[in-house]
């Protein structure tokens, strides 16, 4: 069971797992699978402690990596910090425009994705609709949380003095962006779907996808080489 897993895959995914190929080889699927089971059945959840017999496991190796916990001083300190960094990112304006302009038709969205999800689809546009929305419903603040999160790890690389640190917030940085790359292109496919669709809202749909791809230009001026990452699992295993 252990060889199933690839190493670190839910790190750079877009945690749609109804429609993920390699689910079966990730750990916090099958965790949250186990979870759910227990939950169903009303016995505890004890992934990484003593077992019914009260004998207990050891942990994996990388629980020991794990560093201690921050004092609420540094923590207050850490959240100040990523609140002025926060400030001086424009280039996550445009996501932020995207996800803000999204939420007004969030409620429309969502009513409209579960009415289509319990009736049959009269016809082939129909379903094609469905699936556009499917993909703008769930992308839509992933993608400003992933921008965010790249250029973050970008800002923490530029401020760290410690060689290993600044490369880890780069590698971070690199895959969250393809990430928000990735669903930048799948959302802006759906709109133009939906375009088709709905002629009638030609308009908000044009600004939304003017602040996507505002964005997504914004985010390889940032990252250059963001699409040469190298998701594991998904750009390095056969599906």
């Amino acid at each position: 069971m252990e060889n199933q897993f690839i190493e670190g895959i839910f790190n750079y995914c877009d945690a749609w797992c109804d429609r993920c190929a390699f689910r079966d080889r990730c750990r916090n699927f099958q965790m949250r699978v186990e979870m759910e089971r227990h939950i169903k059945e009303g016995t505890p959840y004890r992934p990484l402690a003593a077992d019914l017999d009260g004998e207990t496991e050891e942990p994996p190796e990388w629980f020991e990596e794990i560093p201690d916990l921050l004092s609420d001083e540094e923590v207050d300190e850490q959240v100040k910090s990523d609140r002025a960094r926060r400030k001086n990112l424009r280039e996550t304006e445009p996501a932020l425009m995207y996800a803000v302009g999204y939420s007004g038709w969030f409620e429309e969205i969502s009513e409209r994705l579960d009415r289509m999800r319990h009736a049959a689809y009269e016809s082939p546009a129909q379903a094609e609709e469905f699936g556009a929305l499917e993909v703008i419903f769930w992308d839509a603040y992933l993608i400003q949380s992933k921008v965010m999160r790249a250029l973050e790890g970008l800002g923490h690389a530029k401020e760290s003095d410690d060689d290993d640190d600044r490369a880890t917030h780069i590698y971070d940085a690199r895959g969250s962006a393809k990430v928000a790359y990735i669903s930048m292109n799948r959302s802006l496919k759906a709109w133009r779907k939906l375009l088709i669709a709905r002629p009638k809202m030609r308009a908000p749909i044009f600004r939304l996808a003017g602040c996507l791809k505002t964005s997504r230009a914004g985010l390889l001026a940032a990252i250059p080489d963001l699409q040469s990452f190298r998701r594991p699992g998904f750009d390095s295993h056969p599906a």
